[in-house]
């Protein structure tokens, strides 16, 4: 990996350090958790069955250890250091609004959804630009991938409607495209704007169809691309849009007070490695477009084939080139619709665990640096953590019928010693909160906040 700038000054640590940091108190806890269990088998030896229940115990573990490490040093940071120097010193969230000499592209990705919210969404971007006086920095980019003839007939209507109103003010008119053929999933369509609509964007802004940030944020965050060449990724955390559904409404509360110490935690220790989300992110088009083609793997799908998931690989080629990732821990107003229901949460984590299935072969990857692998152990982990979970669980059955009717306790060790890394950052969240009268407020008091909690 070619440095092409310096790095972005933090005060404090050096990434690097803070790379290491988080590793070694990663492994030190995992032997810790890992070598308390094995000393409850070793009198009797350690048979297959237990090997199994260490190593599943390892998988199951690794995220909830990194979250609660996370939301420790975010509380240190919020306690004793100053975020604004040590974590983000390239983005100004107080000062008066920066004026802007770049052009940016807002991508919205879509694929046979209904498009009347989405268009709604973006005249609603449109007007926050235009309050603010820097629309002619942008321009509205749709990226349609719908294979369905009455899908694509209401995009063909609704881009023809609002066409004209969404141009004016825009350094260029709002462009549609549709793909005939949908090759390589969302990142196929991101590269292709990239590589083929892309002139004239020095930087683009991909949205999810359930997307939308204010004008506020998406200047910000163009200044601090403009003002700092050696990021090439920056990802402002994003919150739930209001909701309706009790479902989305809870998971939008647990988002919003879980997110700054948790995050600032992440982003603290991630440095110039953080990781990118999908979309509400803005992404330096040459360096997308150079560096960030995503290879079709070998074998055939789910594990092979077009990578399903693109940001996690795009974001480590673009760090790779030599440019920095960054996520901004703070909340702004970027928003995101959460699944107004169980069911189709679920729907969108199966998503996501068949796209984290093919990131093995980011552990043979070339050039990639230790955090980002680091990075794909811990996502790998968390998606196998389920199917971990259900072979300790039918090895602790086994081993309590066969060979030992006492594992039953070290099985209650285990769940224990995982539900406490587990929730540690949700208790991490609530005394951040707690402490902050004027938030306290915000959440209607605390008890309303205290009963929010424990429901979620």
């Amino acid at each position: 990996m070619s440095i092409i700038f310096p790095p972005v000054k933090v005060t404090g640590m050096p990434g690097y350090q803070r790379h290491w940091l988080i590793m070694a108190l990663f492994f030190g806890t995992s032997f810790l958790v890992l070598w308390s269990n094995y000393t409850k088998f070793k009198p009797g030896g350690i048979t297959f069955l237990e090997g199994t229940i260490l190593f599943c115990t390892f998988i199951c573990t690794f995220q909830p250890i990194v979250a609660s490490w996370s939301a420790v040093i975010g509380l240190l940071v919020m306690a004793f250091g100053n975020a604004e120097k040590s974590v983000y010193p390239y983005f100004d969230a107080k000062g008066p609004l920066p004026e802007l000499r770049s052009r940016t592209a807002l991508a919205i990705f879509m694929r046979n959804e209904d498009p009347s919210s989405i268009f709604d969404r973006l005249l609603a971007m449109q007007k926050s630009l235009s309050q603010i006086g820097r629309l002619q920095h942008f321009r509205f980019v749709l990226l349609s991938d719908t294979t369905l003839p009455e899908v694509m007939c209401m995009e063909d209507k609704g881009f023809a409607r609002i066409k004209d109103n969404l141009g004016i003010g825009t350094y260029q008119s709002p462009f549609y495209r549709r793909r005939s053929k949908n090759i390589g999933y969302k990142g196929g369509n991101m590269y292709d704007y990239a590589e083929n609509h892309s002139k004239g964007d020095e930087f683009f802004v991909p949205l999810d169809s359930d997307s939308v940030m204010s004008g506020d944020i998406l200047v910000r965050i163009v200044s601090s691309m403009e003002r700092y060449p050696q990021i090439g990724l920056l990802q402002p955390a994003f919150i739930g849009m209001p909701a309706v559904s009790a479902f989305a409404r809870l998971t939008q509360f647990g988002s919003r007070y879980y997110l700054p110490v948790n995050y600032l935690g992440l982003s603290w220790w991630a440095n110039d490695c953080a990781l990118f989300w999908g979309h509400n992110a803005i992404i330096r088009t040459r360096v997308f477009r150079e560096h960030c083609k995503l290879p079709i793997l070998s074998g055939k799908p789910p594990l092979g084939g077009h990578i399903m998931s693109h940001d996690i690989v795009e974001t480590m080629f673009i760090r790779r080139a030599g440019y920095e990732c960054r996520l901004l821990p703070i909340i702004t107003e970027s928003y995101e619709t959460f699944p107004p229901t169980l069911i189709e949460a679920m729907n969108r984590q199966n998503r996501w665990f068949q796209g984290d299935m093919q990131y093995f072969f980011l552990l043979k990857e070339p050039g990639l640096n230790l955090i980002n692998r680091f990075q794909v152990c811990r996502i790998l982990a968390k998606s196998l953590g389920p199917m971990a979970w259900f072979v300790m669980t039918s090895a602790f059955n086994i081993k309590s019928r066969v060979e030992n009717p006492d594992a039953t306790r070290v099985g209650v060790s285990v769940f224990s010693q995982w539900f406490i890394f587990r929730i540690f950052p949700r208790i991490a969240a609530f005394l951040a909160v707690a402490a902050n009268p004027s938030e306290i407020k915000r959440y209607g008091g605390i008890f309303r906040f205290v009963i929010s909690v424990v429901l979620d």
